[in-house]
């Protein structure tokens, strides 16, 4: 008599199971992904003050145009400042990141650092992604001290970077911020489920050293204060006379 009791019990919680899977099915069905590529001098560093966030940092250069923020039907050119993409992302618990990343540990006095920097660089402020992945990569030789970095550290590193999220609708994906000196975006919303921030060199690449990517990159790490090097595998030997990032630069 027991048994036959427990039976129907059995039944409805496995039908409720059913029901439940199905429901999170569909909702995942309707999730869009969502692309937004950092093309140019970018590092990523988790926001002190919130756990969910992060900040994206690139520095201003004298051989490199403004900021552009790009999306399909939507071009708009951003001053050195401070800026908030809002996205309504789904919450994602891991966080992966593409092997061909370049990673190092940018602290929080090395955020403080950057953020205190006005008129020398653009700060963006993120939701956390789910992913970090490489758009593009180049051949590259990074590492800390001393300079150049060796052939160990040889590899095909991003060039530029894709942040992944999931989200169940746009409506709420929008830019705003301050730029410095200048009239405060009060918000440009987003409709597309691609964006990109893009900082081009000024000129076409012609020298084989490539010093835009080198000056760039010792910029970028000065703003961060990190102490790394980037070397151009393929560049003549002669470049590292005139590397910018030669030390004491």
């Amino acid at each position: 008599m027991k048994n036959l009791l427990r039976s129907p019990k059995a039944l409805v919680i496995l039908a409720v199971g059913v029901v439940l899977a199905a429901m999170a099915a569909h909702y995942a069905a309707r999730q869009k992904m969502v692309l937004v590529t950092f093309d140019g001098p970018w590092a990523f560093a988790p926001d002190p003050n919130d756990a969910g966030s992060i900040f994206a940092f690139a520095p201003k250069t004298k051989s490199h145009h403004d900021l552009v923020m790009s999306s399909p039907g939507q071009s708009t050119t951003l001053a050195a400042g401070i800026y908030e993409m809002a996205l309504p992302a789904v919450r994602d618990s891991g966080l992966r990141i593409g092997p061909n990343i370049l990673q190092a540990k940018i602290d929080a006095q090395g955020v403080r650092h950057a953020l205190n920097a006005r008129f020398e660089r653009y700060a963006i402020r993120l939701p956390k992604p789910e992913a970090y992945v490489a758009a593009s990569t180049g051949r590259l030789r990074v590492g800390p001290a001393p300079y150049p970095p060796g052939p160990a550290t040889e590899n095909n590193y991003a060039m530029s970077v894709s942040l992944r999220y999931r989200v169940a609708t746009l409506k709420g994906f929008a830019l705003s911020g301050s730029p410095d000196g200048g009239r405060p975006i009060q918000r440009l919303p987003m409709e597309n489920t691609s964006l990109s921030f893009m900082i081009h060199p000024l000129t076409p690449v012609t020298d084989e050293c490539e010093m835009h990517v080198c000056e760039a990159f010792r910029d970028l790490a000065k703003l961060v204060n990190v102490t790394i090097y980037v070397d151009i595998v393929g560049a003549p030997d002669e470049c590292h006379a005139t590397d910018p990032q030669k030390p004491p630069a």
